[in-house]
């Protein structure tokens, strides 16, 4: 596993951080991954979600619902850590919006809600692993 804080462009690949504003949701996602043995950090949104990239360099993969309140939602997101984090992978949740497969990167998994634990945690460790 490879960290170097002194070049943003390589990440660690041991955090996933949860984007959801569903609190209860973004609680269980991440009690899954911890107990899988990762490391989860919480956003209830897209700009809280950059705040917290901006500000560590440990983050390998996100998973972010895509329907989200306020001004920018999951698919905004993914462009973002597209443009500033083009090494972070990128799970995306879908519960009841629909999203265009052209608009998410072309290594980006979907996953429709309710989705299957164990399903997310294997993609989670694939992910990482090729990071």
């Amino acid at each position: 596993m490879l960290c170097c804080p002194e070049n943003e462009m390589l990440r660690c690949t041991n955090a996933i951080l949860v984007v959801e504003d569903n609190a209860l949701i973004r609680f269980l996602i991440c009690d899954l991954l911890e107990s899988a043995g990762f490391v989860a950090l919480q956003a209830e949104g897209a700009f809280a979600a950059v705040q917290i990239l901006e500000g560590r360099t440990d983050v390998g993969l996100v998973v972010t619902d895509v329907a989200m309140p306020h001004r920018s939602d999951g698919i905004t997101l993914v462009s973002t850590i597209r443009e500033k984090w083009p090494l972070v992978k990128v799970v995306v949740t879908i519960g009841h919006a629909t999203v265009d497969q052209r608009e998410l990167p072309d290594d980006a998994r979907v996953f429709i809600k309710p989705f299957d634990d164990k399903a997310l945690v294997e993609a989670a460790e694939e992910l990482l692993q090729a990071a």
